[in-house]
């Protein structure tokens, strides 16, 4: 049975969002890698996802990240994440990039295991 591409749903934003997410996956599909564990470790998604979203939204230069519940700098500061922003409003832009993180390894963890089960067939 041919796989669906959902990709092809996926609205513009989305497409881009998702081409930040593949490409931090890229970096770390090697065997042994946590993507491949069973069960994903929520601090490793969590990780992935907050470099997938601080890549995304890039720190202008000679701002920092600011805390959580404030931002000093008169609004200079990239939004806080992970899960709300300044005002206190729920951040879906990191909720989006950690459901798109958690369908990308487990497309990858299904291709892996499906490699591997033809490989130990061919022993």
């Amino acid at each position: 049975m041919k796989e669906l591409d959902y990709d092809l749903y996926f609205s513009s934003p989305v497409k881009a969002l998702n081409s930040y997410v593949s490409d931090e996956c890229d970096k770390l599909e090697f065997t042994g890698s946590s993507m491949f564990d069973d069960i994903p470790d929520r601090v490793f998604v969590n990780s992935v996802a907050d470099t997938v979203y601080n890549n995304y939204r890039k720190v202008p230069p000679g701002t920092k990240p600011c805390p959580p519940s404030f931002c000093p700098n008169q609004g200079r500061c990239p939004v806080p994440r992970p899960d709300f922003d300044v005002t206190g409003a729920p951040d879906w832009l990191h909720s989006l990039i950690t459901i798109l993180v958690l369908n990308e390894m487990g497309n990858r963890r299904k291709r892996y295991e499906n490699f591997h089960h033809t490989l130990d067939k061919h022993k």
